[in-house]
């Protein structure tokens, strides 16, 4: 660790890269419920970058890709 010094006081900074191994990966219960449920009625959950929610009228929803969801939003939705 470097004390630098300037502005309104003291500011520390760390040097160099962070890294860790990331072991465990966070899943939203209630999107894994969802999920769920939906493979069990026999349907298919596809990912596109081209609709917000479509479905094809046989067994495949097709929903917008992960990253253009808000915050708040969550599959069952």
């Amino acid at each position: 660790m470097r004390r630098l010094t300037g502005g309104r006081g003291a500011v520390c900074a760390i040097l160099g890269t962070l890294s860790r191994r990331i072991e465990h990966r966070y899943d939203d219960p209630l999107e894994l419920i969802w999920l769920d449920c939906l493979h069990a009625l026999g349907f298919v959950l596809e990912r596109s970058h081209e609709v917000y929610a479509s479905f094809d009228g046989e067994r495949t929803l097709t929903l917008s890709a992960r990253e253009y969801f808000d915050a708040d939003d969550n599959l069952g939705q």
